[in-house]
């Protein structure tokens, strides 16, 4: 039988200083201070992981710094195809040939949070991790800013943080198979059918291998939030339309910065342009840009990466006696 839990596996991408780690910080301590389950954070081998799961086979993988915790290298070494496994949550599962001994571990779920930059997730990430389901099998979440202006950010509500702390303590202690109540069910049918004809003309092949993994994302969050919300094991529609919601809003980020894992250098060079033009707000100065761009590109290889994107009307040109100006299809104008 097809099951699904509720663990989620989530990455926040963003850049430096977007206050990634500072955030999951925020979680993790209340996870720590109830120590009602492990927290994974260290560097991990494959056979530390195992070995930290002997007693009890749940728990939270958590990289604050992704670049740390894993590379191109440690995955050769066997970790994310570990990881990979243990976010299906087996009910049995043997460590086989990974170690000497064999060590058996049941009822495993893990969940895991990490953090990082999208130049080294881009550049670091194997491409065998979208055949094997590692990505996939997160929730990613990517932004380029943030819109809050905070110079000294002040401390939350203690009482705000004790509720959370309290909640989470209760909702560890629930147990039992969650339904989806009639509404519920016949909702879910009909996005699932709709999303299905979506799914047959993906605008990549990545995102393909993402839209796989989409309705699995959408019914672990309704589960998490129909949980928090009420308490109760028959999910409501309220909920699941909910978590559409945030699964459809993480998604529209995703496109550019996946093509980017599978970019050539010509299209690493109109990502530099389109980001440059992003930075100034979507409409830049044909001299301006080029004084920006001057260090990476010559005047004669921007001229031909413009005109591609022209083509693929990314861009929109506007030259007369006045100005000469490219402005961002879809940016301010």
């Amino acid at each position: 039988y097809f099951r699904i839990f509720c663990n989620l596996s989530v990455v926040l991408i963003g850049p430096s200083g977007l206050k990634k780690t500072t955030a999951s910080d925020i979680v993790v301590s209340m996870l720590q201070e109830l120590e009602l389950t492990k927290i994974y954070s260290e560097k991990l081998t494959p056979e530390a992981l195992i070995e930290a799961m002997r007693d009890m086979a749940q728990g939270l993988v958590y990289a604050p710094e992704m670049s740390v915790f894993l590379g191109k290298a440690r995955y050769m070494e066997g970790i994310i195809p570990l990881i990979t496994r243990f976010m299906d949550c087996p009910s049995k599962w043997s460590s086989g040939t990974i170690m000497r001994s064999t060590t058996f571990l049941t009822d495993v779920a893990i969940s895991c949070l990490m953090c990082t930059t999208p130049d080294w997730f881009v550049s670091n990430t194997p491409a065998d991790t979208f055949g094997g389901g590692f990505v996939a099998r997160n929730i990613l979440v990517v932004q380029e800013d943030s819109p809050r202006v905070e110079p000294i950010p002040r401390p939350g509500d203690p009482k705000l943080r004790n509720k959370l702390i309290a909640d989470l303590g209760h909702l560890h202690s629930f147990e039992g198979e969650m339904v989806m109540e009639h509404r519920c069910d016949k909702a879910y049918r009909q996005w699932y059918v709709e999303q299905k004809e979506v799914w047959k003309n993906p605008e990549s092949e990545i995102m393909a291998t993402y839209y796989q993994r989409k309705p699995g994302h959408v019914i672990r969050i309704a589960m998490c939030l129909h949980l928090a919300e009420h308490m109760t094991l028959m999910m409501c529609v309220e909920c699941f339309l909910r978590a559409v919601e945030i699964v459809d809003w993480t998604e529209k980020f995703l496109p550019p910065m996946l093509k980017k894992m599978f970019k050539t250098q010509a299209g690493a060079e109109q990502e530099l342009i389109l980001r440059t033009i992003r930075s100034v707000g979507g409409v830049i100065d044909h001299s301006d840009l080029l004084r920006k761009v001057q260090y990476q590109m010559n005047a004669g290889q921007l001229r031909g990466i413009l005109m591609s994107l022209k083509d693929a009307k990314q861009i929109e040109e506007r030259h007369d006696n006045l100005q000469h100006i490219y402005i961002q299809v879809g940016g301010n104008q």
